[in-house]
């Protein structure tokens, strides 16, 4: 598995979940966050190919095939792994560090057609780049990219 900025997860280069974050502010401070998380755990591959979409499922990966058992399992690890999550934020963000592939790889702002280089993520979650022999940091909006397709 790897991770595309800011919020997809891929397993063999193609989208198969999402993760949508929603701060809910007082004051200027973070009072919450809602975490909603996007899985294709049945999604028959021919669905993507007919809309050309380049997403793939876990459904061919899984042993079991019974939904009920396989949803209660992911929301079982989901669980135990929030309830630490606040202490862990450094082992969170350097895992997600080391399963993002595109540091140092060219991309398309597809806001205003120009070339960036990616330099770096923050702790913060925002995403560094190079435009015009700038550095830029992104933290929401202003931005949508369009990788570059590498080979891992």
């Amino acid at each position: 598995l790897n991770f595309k900025w800011p919020n997809d997860i891929e397993l063999n280069k193609k989208k198969v979940a999402g993760i949508l974050l929603e701060s809910v502010y007082e004051n200027s401070e973070i009072k919450y966050i809602i975490a909603g998380v996007g899985i294709n755990l049945f999604i028959e591959q021919s669905y993507f190919e007919k809309y050309n979409i380049d997403a793939t499922s876990l459904k061919d990966l899984m042993l079991i095939e019974d939904k009920l058992i396989v949803l209660k399992e992911i929301r079982g690890q989901i669980l135990s792994h929030m309830a630490d999550f606040p202490e862990n934020w450094d082992y969170v963000f350097r895992f997600y560090k080391t399963r993002f592939p595109y540091i140092g790889i060219m991309a398309t702002n597809k806001i205003n057609k120009k070339e960036v280089k990616i330099i770096d993520i923050e702790g913060d979650g925002s995403i560094i780049l190079e435009e015009d022999k700038e550095i830029k940091k992104y933290s929401w909006g202003g931005i949508s990219l369009e990788i570059k397709r590498i080979t891992y």
